[in-house]
């Protein structure tokens, strides 16, 4: 687990790069553009909901992948706070999602 003091600044963007992989990070930033939203079903009957979705501030953009109830709280135009998020690499590329403890 990674010890973060209790009221940390939120991290910039620009500054998110590999070196942050396994970190958790809080971030503030605005909802650039909903790639994708899909719903999937899992043979136990349960259903869940992931938007891709590219989010940016002053310094940069990153994507996040969002789940669930968090799903629906990602649209354009909004500024979103997320807390707890981790950074991932897909295919090359720096992801951000939020963790089991994290919110947005």
């Amino acid at each position: 687990n990674t010890l973060r003091p209790a009221f940390s600044m939120p991290t910039k963007i620009g500054e998110i790069s590999p070196s942050f992989l396994g970190r958790l990070l809080d971030v503030i930033a605005q909802v650039v553009k909903v790639h994708i939203t899909v719903e999937q079903s899992h043979a136990d009957g349960r259903r869940i909901r992931v938007t891709e979705a590219l989010i940016g501030d002053d310094t940069g953009c990153i994507m996040l992948v969002a789940r669930n109830d968090e799903a629906g709280l990602v649209q354009p135009g909004l500024t979103v706070s997320l807390s707890n998020a981790r950074g991932q690499m897909f295919e090359g590329h720096l992801r951000l999602y939020p963790t089991q403890w994290g919110t947005v």
